[in-house]
């Protein structure tokens, strides 16, 4: 069940991260990474757990800088990978 979590859930809030990114609005940006940060780290994804702290960080700043764009594009990078091998490893078996 929580990976069916994770499938349906982590696409959408890295989505909606970067087009509240996109948008200017930093308490989104903000809250979606605080509200995903248990969740990464749950997973031990660690390729982008120190990512997601600084997404959050710099959004309460209201940074915007190509450093975070980055960050930004690599948390979708990463996420898209996981939940395609959760998907091949548990809905196509």
């Amino acid at each position: 069940k929580m990976v069916m979590v994770f499938i349906d859930q982590l696409p959408k809030s890295v989505e909606e991260i970067k087009e509240a990114y996109h948008n200017r609005e930093f308490d989104i940006v903000k809250n979606t990474a605080h509200r995903i940060k248990p969740i990464l780290g749950y997973y031990a994804i660690i390729k982008v757990e120190k990512d997601i702290l600084q997404i959050e960080k710099w959004a309460a700043k209201k940074v915007t800088s190509p450093e975070m764009e980055s960050k930004i594009d690599n948390l979708d990078k990463v996420i898209t990978q996981i939940v395609d091998q959760l998907k091949n490893e548990f809905l196509y078996k």
